[in-house]
């Protein structure tokens, strides 16, 4: 019903591009059959998250990816290793990578940060960003899946009493953090996406780190990203996709196991890494949304 109902939308639209997303392929179809003109990108974003290959959600995106291949005009992938693995189902010459973009406030971060804080941190957050503490800062999407548990439980067993880990955002599983709090391992909230850049800056480093699984192997983490924009240290696992954006970028701690002694020789590191030459932000700037939005208008206007 769904699928019949979103065909119906887009059977009454203006004549020219339809951009969607892939589950949304199907429904593209069913209105192409009473609309000949129109002409169909699909984004994706992400893969399912489901490791299993034969999960439902997984045998779902390979079938869309199969219609893709006869009744769309281009599918963008988030980097080339995830355009090379839709390029098996939709065929060479169909796929454009098209990276999530990174938001303007990262690479101009506002000018009254303070007045920022105060307004959507509380009193103990403020206390912690503000104390002698080197803060390792998670921030983005709170998710087992990605390795925060692990991350905690580890940081907990270095016993390093000069660093807190602070997490900033939302997800699944905020409430694994809030269980876990105490005066190392700290949940700091949710703030808009300007102040983001602020608690940023308050952090001795950040932490971006995913497990090596096929579901995070070729993914581009914005959160590497804002890390860079705003030229703060950061510890990655180096898989595919976050080597790929990182580049050059010298302030990338590589870390493979998540592991008291490796995690321990990375917040080491975070103190010596340097980047006189703005490396790292450059790179970052290359996807802006603005420079993103000019690769995309110009794969429209090729159609």
């Amino acid at each position: 019903i769904y699928v019949i109902r979103k065909s119906i939308d887009l059977m009454r639209g203006r004549k020219g591009v339809i951009i969607f997303d892939y589950p949304l392929i199907p429904a593209f179809i069913l209105s192409r059959m009473g609309r000949s003109d129109l002409k169909g990108i699909s984004i994706v974003l992400s893969r399912p998250l489901e490791n299993n290959p034969v999960h439902p959600k997984n045998l779902y995106f390979k079938f869309c990816l199969l219609l893709g291949r006869f009744f769309l005009e281009k599918l963008t992938a988030i980097s080339p290793f995830e355009a090379d693995y839709i390029s098996k189902f939709v065929g060479t010459g169909k796929t454009l990578v098209l990276p999530s973009a990174l938001a303007p406030e990262f690479l101009n971060p506002p000018r009254n940060c303070e007045e920022l804080l105060l307004r959507y941190l509380s009193e103990g957050s403020l206390n912690l960003l503000n104390s002698d503490k080197k803060i390792i800062l998670y921030h983005g999407i709170i998710d087992r899946r990605r390795g925060v548990k692990k991350i905690i439980d580890v940081f907990k067993e270095t016993l390093l009493n000069d660093y807190a880990l602070a997490f900033l955002g939302e997800g699944p599983d905020v409430g694994l953090v809030l269980r876990s709090q105490d005066e190392r391992v700290r949940y700091l909230g949710r703030v808009p996406i300007e102040a983001v850049p602020c608690v940023i800056r308050k952090a001795y480093a950040g932490i971006a780190w995913l497990p090596d699984e096929p579901r995070w192997r070729y993914q581009v983490p914005t959160k590497v990203l804002e890390l860079m924009a705003l030229e703060k240290p950061f510890i990655v696992n180096p898989l595919p996709g976050t080597l790929w954006v990182v580049g050059d970028c010298p302030l990338a701690i590589f870390q493979e196991e998540m592991t008291p002694g490796s995690l321990m020789k990375s917040l080491r590191r975070a103190s010596e890494v340097k980047d006189d030459d703005f490396v790292c932000k450059k790179i970052a700037s290359k996807f802006s949304a603005e420079e993103l939005a000019k690769i995309f208008y110009d794969l429209v206007r090729s159609l």
